[in-house]
Protein backbone atom coordinates (compact mmCIF):
# COMPACT_ATOMS: atom_id res chain seq x y z
CA UNK A 1 0.00 0.00 0.00
CA UNK A 2 1.40 3.23 -0.81
CA UNK A 3 0.34 6.53 1.63
CA UNK A 4 -1.42 8.47 -0.80
CA UNK A 5 -1.66 11.60 1.88
CA UNK A 6 0.62 12.94 4.47
CA UNK A 7 -1.77 14.95 6.65
CA UNK A 8 -2.98 13.29 10.30
CA UNK A 9 -6.47 13.82 11.01
CA UNK A 10 -8.17 13.71 14.26
CA UNK A 11 -10.84 11.32 15.03
CA UNK A 12 -11.24 12.46 19.07
CA UNK A 13 -9.17 13.37 21.31
CA UNK A 14 -7.60 9.80 22.11
CA UNK A 15 -7.20 9.12 18.01
CA UNK A 16 -6.06 10.26 15.16
CA UNK A 17 -5.60 8.36 12.25
CA UNK A 18 -4.27 8.71 8.18
CA UNK A 19 -5.50 7.46 4.72
CA UNK A 20 -4.10 4.96 2.37
CA UNK A 21 -4.85 3.25 -0.71
CA UNK A 22 -5.15 -0.18 -1.60
CA UNK A 23 -4.88 -0.97 -5.44
CA UNK A 24 -5.86 -4.16 -4.48
CA UNK A 25 -9.08 -3.78 -3.46
CA UNK A 26 -11.05 -3.38 -6.91
CA UNK A 27 -14.92 -3.41 -5.16
CA UNK A 28 -15.73 -0.31 -2.83
CA UNK A 29 -14.00 2.10 -1.39
CA UNK A 30 -10.31 1.46 -1.89
CA UNK A 31 -9.64 3.88 1.21
CA UNK A 32 -7.54 2.50 4.10
CA UNK A 33 -7.88 4.11 7.81
CA UNK A 34 -5.09 3.66 9.74
CA UNK A 35 -5.26 4.45 13.19
CA UNK A 36 -2.22 6.71 14.82
CA UNK A 37 -1.37 7.48 18.50
CA UNK A 38 -2.16 10.90 19.44
CA UNK A 39 0.66 11.46 21.68
CA UNK A 40 3.08 10.00 18.99
CA UNK A 41 1.79 10.79 15.46
CA UNK A 42 4.33 9.59 13.39
CA UNK A 43 3.68 5.77 15.16
CA UNK A 44 0.26 3.41 14.06
CA UNK A 45 -1.62 1.98 16.58
CA UNK A 46 -2.02 -2.41 16.21
CA UNK A 47 -5.58 -3.67 16.96
CA UNK A 48 -5.13 -5.83 20.40
CA UNK A 49 -8.96 -6.76 20.63
CA UNK A 50 -8.50 -10.40 21.55
CA UNK A 51 -7.21 -9.48 24.56
CA UNK A 52 -10.34 -8.42 25.06
CA UNK A 53 -12.97 -10.76 23.97
CA UNK A 54 -14.68 -10.06 20.74
CA UNK A 55 -17.53 -7.35 22.25
CA UNK A 56 -14.70 -4.65 21.98
CA UNK A 57 -11.92 -2.96 19.98
CA UNK A 58 -8.69 -1.92 22.18
CA UNK A 59 -5.74 -0.01 20.05
CA UNK A 60 -2.43 0.26 21.78
CA UNK A 61 0.48 2.36 20.81
CA UNK A 62 4.07 0.15 20.53
CA UNK A 63 5.19 3.67 22.03
CA UNK A 64 3.42 4.28 25.07
CA UNK A 65 3.15 0.60 25.78
CA UNK A 66 6.83 0.95 27.45
CA UNK A 67 6.18 3.87 29.46
CA UNK A 68 4.52 4.17 33.05
CA UNK A 69 0.69 5.22 33.36
CA UNK A 70 -0.30 4.73 29.44
CA UNK A 71 -3.87 3.85 28.66
CA UNK A 72 -4.89 2.25 25.26
CA UNK A 73 -7.93 2.96 22.98
CA UNK A 74 -10.96 1.27 23.42
CA UNK A 75 -14.77 1.17 22.30
CA UNK A 76 -16.73 -1.03 22.08
CA UNK A 77 -16.86 -0.33 17.82
CA UNK A 78 -15.66 -3.14 15.64
CA UNK A 79 -12.53 -1.56 14.18
CA UNK A 80 -14.49 -1.68 10.37
CA UNK A 81 -17.13 0.54 12.10
CA UNK A 82 -14.71 2.67 13.77
CA UNK A 83 -12.67 2.84 10.39
CA UNK A 84 -15.83 3.55 8.48
CA UNK A 85 -17.00 6.24 10.96
CA UNK A 86 -13.29 7.74 10.17
CA UNK A 87 -14.33 8.19 6.55
CA UNK A 88 -17.51 9.44 7.59
CA UNK A 89 -15.52 12.02 9.21
CA UNK A 90 -13.26 12.92 6.27
CA UNK A 91 -16.21 12.77 3.75
CA UNK A 92 -18.21 15.48 5.61
CA UNK A 93 -15.43 18.00 4.55
CA UNK A 94 -16.08 17.10 0.76
CA UNK A 95 -20.16 16.98 1.45
CA UNK A 96 -20.15 20.42 3.33
CA UNK A 97 -20.81 22.67 -0.02
CA UNK A 98 -22.24 20.55 -1.75
CA UNK A 99 -24.86 21.12 -4.71
CA UNK A 100 -28.47 19.26 -3.97
CA UNK A 101 -29.78 17.63 -6.50
CA UNK A 102 -33.19 16.42 -6.01
CA UNK A 103 -34.20 13.33 -7.86
CA UNK A 104 -37.87 13.41 -6.82
CA UNK A 105 -38.01 16.63 -9.15
CA UNK A 106 -36.26 15.90 -12.68
CA UNK A 107 -35.32 18.73 -14.59
CA UNK A 108 -33.38 19.68 -18.00
CA UNK A 109 -31.84 23.17 -17.47
CA UNK A 110 -31.76 25.20 -20.82
CA UNK A 111 -31.55 28.75 -20.00
CA UNK A 112 -30.33 31.19 -16.88
CA UNK A 113 -30.13 34.62 -17.88
CA UNK A 114 -30.48 37.39 -15.23
CA UNK A 115 -32.31 40.69 -16.51
CA UNK A 116 -31.20 43.65 -16.18
CA UNK A 117 -34.05 46.39 -14.43
CA UNK A 118 -32.19 49.14 -15.22
CA UNK A 119 -32.20 51.37 -11.54
CA UNK A 120 -34.59 49.59 -10.03
CA UNK A 121 -35.03 48.39 -6.59
CA UNK A 122 -35.85 45.22 -7.58
CA UNK A 123 -33.60 41.81 -9.51
CA UNK A 124 -35.17 39.33 -11.56
CA UNK A 125 -34.01 36.06 -12.60
CA UNK A 126 -35.32 33.76 -14.91
CA UNK A 127 -34.70 30.21 -15.49
CA UNK A 128 -36.13 28.25 -18.52
CA UNK A 129 -36.22 23.99 -17.42
CA UNK A 130 -38.07 20.89 -19.15
CA UNK A 131 -39.63 18.65 -16.72
CA UNK A 132 -39.95 14.59 -17.09
CA UNK A 133 -42.75 14.61 -19.08
CA UNK A 134 -41.18 17.27 -21.75
CA UNK A 135 -43.09 20.12 -20.64
CA UNK A 136 -41.43 23.48 -20.34
CA UNK A 137 -41.39 24.91 -16.49
CA UNK A 138 -40.35 28.73 -16.50
CA UNK A 139 -38.94 30.02 -13.03
CA UNK A 140 -38.97 33.45 -12.03
CA UNK A 141 -37.29 34.61 -9.06
CA UNK A 142 -37.91 38.57 -8.03
CA UNK A 143 -36.33 40.01 -5.02
CA UNK A 144 -34.96 43.62 -3.74
CA UNK A 145 -31.19 43.77 -4.76
CA UNK A 146 -28.62 43.03 -2.29
CA UNK A 147 -31.20 40.60 -0.25
CA UNK A 148 -31.37 37.19 -0.11
CA UNK A 149 -34.99 36.47 0.04
CA UNK A 150 -37.02 36.68 -3.07
CA UNK A 151 -39.93 35.22 -4.02
CA UNK A 152 -40.17 32.47 -6.73
CA UNK A 153 -42.90 31.97 -9.88
CA UNK A 154 -43.23 28.82 -11.84
CA UNK A 155 -45.07 29.12 -14.96
CA UNK A 156 -45.84 25.79 -17.00
CA UNK A 157 -47.41 26.71 -20.44
CA UNK A 158 -48.46 23.78 -21.88
CA UNK A 159 -50.53 23.19 -18.39
CA UNK A 160 -51.66 26.55 -18.92
CA UNK A 161 -50.41 27.69 -14.95
CA UNK A 162 -49.18 29.96 -12.64
CA UNK A 163 -47.78 29.19 -9.26
CA UNK A 164 -45.49 30.21 -6.72
CA UNK A 165 -43.34 28.48 -3.95
CA UNK A 166 -45.02 28.95 -0.91
CA UNK A 167 -41.43 27.95 0.86
CA UNK A 168 -40.02 31.52 -0.29
CA UNK A 169 -41.10 35.25 0.35
CA UNK A 170 -44.93 35.75 0.09
CA UNK A 171 -45.21 37.73 -3.41
CA UNK A 172 -47.71 40.16 -1.58
CA UNK A 173 -44.26 41.43 -0.22
CA UNK A 174 -42.67 42.38 -3.44
CA UNK A 175 -45.67 42.67 -6.13
CA UNK A 176 -48.78 44.03 -5.95
CA UNK A 177 -49.90 42.24 -9.86
CA UNK A 178 -48.35 39.32 -11.96
CA UNK A 179 -50.18 38.93 -15.27
CA UNK A 180 -49.12 36.06 -17.37
CA UNK A 181 -50.55 36.17 -21.14
CA UNK A 182 -50.45 32.68 -22.44
CA UNK A 183 -52.08 31.55 -26.13
CA UNK A 184 -55.65 31.50 -24.77
CA UNK A 185 -55.76 32.85 -21.52
CA UNK A 186 -54.66 35.72 -19.51
CA UNK A 187 -53.70 34.62 -15.96
CA UNK A 188 -53.50 37.38 -13.04
CA UNK A 189 -52.87 37.27 -9.51
CA UNK A 190 -53.82 40.58 -7.27
CA UNK A 191 -51.99 40.75 -4.15
CA UNK A 192 -53.48 43.63 -2.18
Amino acid sequence: MNTTSKEIYKYNNDLYFDIEVDPTRLIGDNRVVRFICPKHKHCHMVDKSFLNGPTKLRLECPLCEREPGYESFSTRDSLDILQKKALALLDQRKLKNAKLVRLDDFYVPELKKEVDLGKSDYYLETEVKTDIDGDTIVVLYLGYKGKKAKTQFFIKPEKLQLSHDYKDVDPSKILAKIELQLKDRIIAQRYD
